[in-house]
């Protein structure tokens, strides 16, 4: 449970000292679009955010927050955190579209589905298969640190920088 000025504080800081290595040379931000859906400063809200680099890779945090009972604060009850290859199509904002892209080098979602990723071409690996990683607990931070880490370093994957493997 947190509410939408503890939501908005956390996740300013942690952009601040994230973008300085996310944000490579050249690279395209769409910027995070965060706010409620219903009220102003209330749940439930939304944050979308990608930055797509000139190599045709980008990666996408998406976050949605539902209002709980008697509450104004919200509970995270759908995520998808994103890298890969770009679509050619993009939305209005500019964000690559999903449907029809090329298949992610690694996607963690919690949706209608139950918790699964996306990885090595294989879509909707429930957290049954997934050794070492709880999907639901996914981190934002903890992903955009290890995208950071996988493109400077060429070599270490993703699912190993994030102690993924899979069964």
């Amino acid at each position: 449970m947190i509410r939408w000025n503890e939501y908005l504080a956390q996740f300013k800081a942690d952009y601040d000292i994230l973008k300085g290595e996310l944000l490579e040379a050249g690279c395209t931000e769409c910027c995070p679009f965060l706010g409620a859906t219903q009220r102003p400063m209330t749940a439930p809200w939304t944050m979308d955010w990608a930055v797509l680099f000139n190599d045709g890779y980008y990666v996408r945090i998406k976050e949605n927050y539902r209002a709980l009972p008697k509450s104004n604060a919200g509970e995270r009850d759908h995520f998808s955190y994103h890298y890969g290859l770009q679509h050619t199509v993009k939305d209005s904002r500019g964000i690559p579209k999903t449907q029809g892209a090329p298949k992610p080098v690694l996607r963690i979602d919690v949706d209608r589905n139950p918790p699964h990723i996306h990885m090595n071409g294989e879509d909707h690996i429930e957290q049954a298969r997934v050794k070492g990683y709880i999907i639901k607990n996914a981190d934002l931070v903890q992903f955009l640190r290890a995208v950071i880490e996988h493109r400077k370093s060429k070599t270490k994957s993703l699912a190993d920088l994030l102690n993924i493997s899979v069964r």
